[in-house]
């Protein structure tokens, strides 16, 4: 991004992302599995577009799929963004 020209017009700039970040259990024979990867093997491979759906619970931000858990909360997010 560096490289980029200050004043290149943004929609010419492809940025990588993934859809459905962190939704990567097999439910029901992999109905709801999205991405192969942990988050910070996305981040690895250079994705910087996170799709990351959360839902909140007494306080407590979680990651989900729909209405599945996806094992992670905002925190385990964050971790791999340090």
């Amino acid at each position: 991004m560096a490289q980029l020209p200050d004043d290149m017009d943004i929609r010419k700039v492809n940025t990588p992302g993934t859809h459905d970040t962190m939704a990567r259990f097999e439910w029901f024979f992999k109905k709801y599995v999205t991405q192969d990867l942990k988050l910070d093997e996305q981040l690895n491979l250079g994705i910087r577009y996170n799709d990351i759906r959360m839902v909140c619970h007494h306080s407590t931000i979680y990651m989900h799929h729909g209405e599945f858990y996806m094992y992670a909360d905002l925190d385990d997010v964050f971790k791999n963004y340090t």
